[in-house]
């Protein structure tokens, strides 16, 4: 009888366990089932330095992006020279260090990026300061 009990059990346990969570691989595939995104983020100065990043007129120091998407980063207000810096890899293609043409910064998630990894990056602007938000890849 008990192992009777075990092997009708074993498909509902297996069935538990591979089931898709928020927070397994097969919850990503899931995050990134749709069309090409365009995030544009804005970058607050207070005192000669970046105080946040902004998006939707909220803080948005956790970015949640799929491959392919775009992201850009502009000055809130006067325009002027800034870099977005990815210290530790980057999750687009040439390099770490992109440097504002036009008041903006613009990459596409690719190259390098793997999905479910968080990229870590700092805005600095010419003159000072620096701010420490984060890019993650679903």
């Amino acid at each position: 009888m008990i192992n009777k009990l075990k092997f009708s059990l074993l498909p509902l346990i297996a069935a538990a366990l591979f089931a898709p969570s928020n927070n397994s691989p097969m919850a990503q595939d899931d995050a990134c089932d749709r069309d090409k995104q365009s995030f544009k983020i804005k970058i607050r100065v207070h005192d000669n330095a970046p105080r946040a990043v902004m998006r939707n007129d909220q803080d948005e120091d956790s970015l949640h992006v799929c491959l392919d998407d775009e992201v850009e980063w502009m000055m809130q207000g006067q325009a002027r020279k800034f870099f977005v810096n990815f210290k530790q890899g980057a999750p687009f293609a040439g390099g770490t260090i992109k440097i504002s043409n036009n008041g903006k910064v613009t990459i596409t998630i690719g190259g390098d990026a793997q999905r479910g990894n968080t990229y870590k990056y700092y805005v600095g602007l010419d003159g000072g300061g620096e701010l420490d938000p984060h890019i993650v890849v679903d």
